[in-house]
């Protein structure tokens, strides 16, 4: 789930982003945090450091390695989608807590104190046990949300495959309701941004195909993961 906070400096979106945190740490949950600065000519290397040395120099990227920590440094900015898909490339993370980016239309948010109300905001805060509430829903909503296929294809009833995932956490409908759903999917394929559905029998075909193929290649030798990425 990712929810981004707005609202006017002061109106506590920090100190509860915290104690978000803080509560879902303590169940266990995998949670990554983003904060947006606005202004620019901020940074969070410090002047004289080697690492702002090397970055001053001409280095794109700069990276610091210790015991406990690692930070990377890119020198350019960097829209939110691509900060997400890099955010998703260390692990999977069930919460995904953002500081700003108001003006995003895609991602829910919650708005703090006065002010203009901005798109997709689900929530004005007034309490942290209804915002918990809130949360601890959605999260489930996005566990059952990735095993469907979000096809929105209304073949089992429902308009989408959000209203559907809503059942099933209620125990009212089953995952085997939606005809699409496939629990040993192993292959997914997008094209033009859109999703292709792929059945077990299609998948094997395509997987033997493509492994088949590299596998004849010099120096690929045994195949136990295989990751493809095509751009025209």
């Amino acid at each position: 789930m990712i929810l981004s906070f707005y609202g006017p400096s002061g109106s506590g979106k920090t100190e509860t982003i915290t104690k978000i945190i803080e509560y879902f740490k303590n169940k266990n949950y995998s949670i990554a945090t983003i904060k947006h600065i606005p202004h620019e000519g901020f940074s969070i290397d410090s002047p004289g450091k080697d690492t702002w040395k090397f970055s001053n120099s001409g280095s794109k990227l700069t990276v610091s390695s210790s015991i406990g920590e690692v930070s990377f440094i890119l020198k350019r900015d960097m829209d939110l989608k691509e900060i997400i898909k890099m955010i998703n490339l260390f692990g999977e993370f069930d919460l995904i807590l953002i500081e700003g980016y108001k003006n995003e239309p895609w991602i829910k948010k919650i708005k703090f104190g006065n002010g203009e109300t901005k798109e997709n905001t689900v929530m004005e805060y007034r309490d942290f046990d209804s915002l918990i509430k809130y949360i601890e829903h959605e999260i489930e909503i996005d566990k059952i949300m990735k095993k469907l296929p979000n096809f929105n294809c209304g073949e089992c009833g429902f308009k989408t495959c959000r209203d559907l995932a809503e059942k099933i956490l209620n125990k009212e409908k089953d995952f085997l309701d939606c005809r699409y759903y496939n629990p040993d999917v192993f292959m997914n394929i997008t094209v033009n941004n859109r999703e292709i559905y792929l059945s077990p029998f299609v998948q094997n075909i395509v997987k033997n195909t493509i492994i088949g193929l590299l596998s004849s290649l010099k120096g690929v030798g045994k195949i136990d993961n295989l990751e493809i990425k095509m751009k025209f």
